[in-house]
């Protein structure tokens, strides 16, 4: 009898204890939470690209800045962008970017966050100047005899006759015969005026039998010209038709202009060539 009452008290407490357990164990609360497996196996976005297009721009200029991304969870992604120079406007896959002025290598970064993590990523573009240029053709006029070769392009920022001291640019035109071609490169935007003026009889002087001719209409040597208008970027062909200098008065002359005199200067408005002192 004695081990039979062991034997219930035995199993007694064993299914106590059991109970016990399936009601929550010893001590604990029955509101206890389990671990966030979601939260725990997160992964940050990925950035498969970003694009910029085009990625070489004028200054001023545009681009639109494209980023495919995914997550593999289905965050909300926020798209958070920054650049090296310039302004950046939009937001989420696309963005705008506009250049600066000054040319040069530009950095646009996104960063990417779903909440918890970040992934970023970057992609460059280059900022240039673009070249502005004049070009083009000098030509006799029909039934016209003579010979174009060594005819000079005389670029100036006055429109008052060639003596004057506002010279840019003198240049030599290219080919022979009736049919001569020029070509002035890397000129800044702005009002110039535009002649060409061969020296026939190479006394120095602009004088009867030279050829003379100018952009905007036939001319004569000290009228005031017509303005010559260049934007930045821009290739402007023109044509001029040259003609034979009527005789001038012994005084009024021009100066003459060499090669040999010829000086360059750099300041800031750009190269200035200007005659040598006699």
């Amino acid at each position: 009898m004695l081990n039979l009452s062991r034997r219930k008290c035995t199993l007694l407490g064993m299914s106590v204890a059991l109970l016990v357990i399936l009601a929550g164990g010893w001590g604990c609360s029955n509101n206890s939470s389990t671990p966030d497996i979601a939260a725990s196996t997160n992964t940050a976005p990925v950035i498969n690209s970003v694009t910029a297009s085009p990625n070489i721009v004028t200054r001023g200029g545009t681009s639109e800045i494209t980023v495919s991304a995914i997550d593999a969870e289905d965050d909300e992604l926020v798209y958070t962008y920054t650049s090296s120079g310039g302004t950046i406007t939009g937001g989420g896959g696309s963005a705008t970017w506009k250049a600066p002025a000054e040319p040069g290598k530009y950095i646009i970064t996104v960063t990417i966050s779903d909440g918890r993590t970040t992934t970023e990523a970057w992609v460059s573009l280059t900022v240039f100047v673009p070249m502005t240029t004049i070009a083009g053709t000098l030509v006799l006029p029909t039934g016209a005899i003579g010979n174009l070769v060594d005819t000079r392009m005389i670029l100036r920022a006055g429109a008052t006759d060639v003596s004057s001291d506002q010279l840019v640019r003198y240049i030599p035109t290219r080919g022979s015969g009736s049919r001569v071609i020029f070509v002035i490169d890397d000129v800044i935007p702005g009002t110039y005026y535009l002649e060409a003026w061969q020296d026939t009889d190479h006394n120095g002087l602009i004088s009867n039998g030279d050829f003379y001719g100018r952009y905007g209409g036939v001319g004569e040597p000290g009228d005031v010209l017509p303005p010559l208008e260049l934007s930045e970027g821009q290739t402007r062909f023109v044509q001029i038709q040259m003609a034979l200098i009527p005789v001038i008065d012994d005084d009024d002359t021009r100066d003459e202009y060499t090669a040999e005199d010829d000086r360059t200067i750099k300041d800031g408005s750009g190269t200035t060539t200007e005659r040598a002192d006699r």
